[in-house]
């Protein structure tokens, strides 16, 4: 399902964007990280 077109969102990350999501309510995958830069990802627990 994850990577059925038909229910899935396909977007081209550019410098500067953020995804903020909910982990327990979204199913996610993600394809190959292919970029020459860096990748950073960081963790935020809201309450």
């Amino acid at each position: 399902m994850t990577y059925d077109f038909r229910t899935c969102l396909r977007f081209a990350w550019e410098k500067g964007d953020l995804l903020v999501s909910d982990n327990m309510a979204m199913l996610h995958t993600r394809t190959a990280y292919t970029s020459e830069c860096d990748r950073e990802m960081w963790r935020i627990h809201l309450d």
